[in-house]
């Protein structure tokens, strides 16, 4: 799927993360609140595309709504769409597949607040780092199927 074309009524559920990347190619990650998929695991910013939005629409409002970090559709790129597999509790909630489009960004390092917006935290982690962290699982498929990702421009 293309990321500026809006999402249709599919039944796979689609969103859209971001991995973002600071001046030393840490990438930034979000500790998940208690009351969502995979509680207390550490995942990529991001979330659901809503109704007609795009894969780009929906990464630049989700970082905007997590981050209060305004980018612009320059500052994005789509690495690619990934499918993910759902685990076992999760599968009534969310299907048994998603599919996730994938971008990159590059912000300071000091924009990242300890805090964010939504979740429990935020934390800048290194390529090593990320592999060890308890990570949402197919947040950690995606770093791993992108693993250039901190190359990409």
């Amino acid at each position: 799927m293309d990321a500026f074309a809006a999402a249709e009524s599919d039944p796979i559920k689609q969103g859209a993360v971001v991995i973002l990347l600071d001046e030393r190619g840490r990438v930034a990650l979000q500790r998940r609140d208690k009351h969502v998929p995979f509680p207390n695991c550490w995942g990529l910013f991001g979330g659901w595309l809503e109704a007609n939005e795009t894969p780009l629409g929906a990464a630049l409002r989700e970082i905007e709504e997590e981050l209060r970090i305004s980018l612009l559709p320059s500052q994005i790129l789509h690495l690619g769409t990934f499918t993910a597999r759902i685990p076992r509790p999760y599968l009534e909630l969310l299907g048994s597949a998603i599919l996730i489009h994938v971008f990159r960004a590059r912000i300071s390092a000091s924009m990242l607040l300890p805090r964010p917006a939504e979740g429990a935290g935020s934390a800048w982690r290194t390529a090593d780092e990320v592999t060890d962290a308890q990570i949402v699982p197919y947040h950690h498929e995606i770093l791993h199927l992108f693993a250039d990702w901190r190359q990409r421009d």
